[in-house]
């Protein structure tokens, strides 16, 4: 009798691709969000696990994404409308 033993191993995933898993396809959103800030020139942080991530030696889960924006970079300008998906890429 012959035993076949078979080991699946996926390819290893990007940074992004990983997020992208585990937020269920929440990369774009979180990338639109990054884009209206830098547009705006508004300065701004991740926090949280994603930053700990960022500097980690092993990496944990995640599901969310933590920010700090610095009020003043939004003194004085209307209200960042972010764009509800990535063709719309049209921030203001």
């Amino acid at each position: 009798m012959t035993i076949i033993t078979c080991i699946y191993q996926p390819a290893p995933m990007t940074a992004r691709q990983f997020y992208n898993w585990q937020t269920a396809g929440g990369t774009d959103d979180v990338m639109r969000l990054v884009d209206c800030l830098e547009r705006a020139d508004v300065p701004w942080c991740a926090i949280g696990g994603v930053a700990g991530n960022h500097w980690a030696a092993h990496p944990m889960v995640t599901q969310d994404v933590g920010f700090v924006v610095a009020v003043e970079g939004l003194a004085g300008r209307p209200p960042l409308t972010i764009p509800s998906s990535s063709a719309d890429s049209a921030c203001n």
